[in-house]
């Protein structure tokens, strides 16, 4: 089951990217944007590892775990929403914010079921928060805010 889930997941994202592209030959915004969606991926996994617990007694996330804090995520906050907000004014900010939030209801589920979180967890988060962005900024493309 999760190899369907990652192969439509990649699938998905292949058809994202290959729309963005073809918008970025014509408005150089969306080149940025594929240069720095990935920072939506980055937030998403730093929220998911300070916001929740590790799930097992050892492993390669726990350090990860233990030492992000919710100071780190909102250095990693700021730093995303100047970047947003220089680039593609409140539409940039909204679309950092709003993939955020993504990314924390997220990891709230999983960690929920899983009673705290792992490696493979914020991974998944990390994916999901990318087309997430990239979602939220098409979607703010049409009504006219980022561009």
């Amino acid at each position: 089951m999760g190899v369907i889930a990652i192969l439509f997941l990649f699938a998905f994202d292949f058809l994202l990217l290959d729309l963005f592209i073809g918008k970025a030959v014509f408005n150089p915004i969306f080149s940025l944007i594929l240069l720095l969606f990935p920072v939506a991926g980055r937030i998403g996994s730093v929220s998911c590892v300070s916001l929740h617990p590790y799930a097992r007694a050892s492993g390669l996330t726990k350090s990860f775990v233990d030492y992000c804090s919710k100071k780190e995520l909102g250095i990693a906050l700021i730093i995303a929403f100047l970047v947003g907000g220089l680039l593609w004014g409140w539409g940039g900010i909204l679309a950092y914010f709003l993939s955020f939030m993504g990314s924390v209801a997220i990891s709230s589920y999983f960690s929920r079921k899983l009673e705290g979180i792992t490696g493979d967890i914020a991974g998944a988060v990390c994916e999901l928060s990318q087309v997430f962005f990239i979602l939220v900024v098409l979607l703010l493309e049409n009504v006219g805010v980022v561009i």
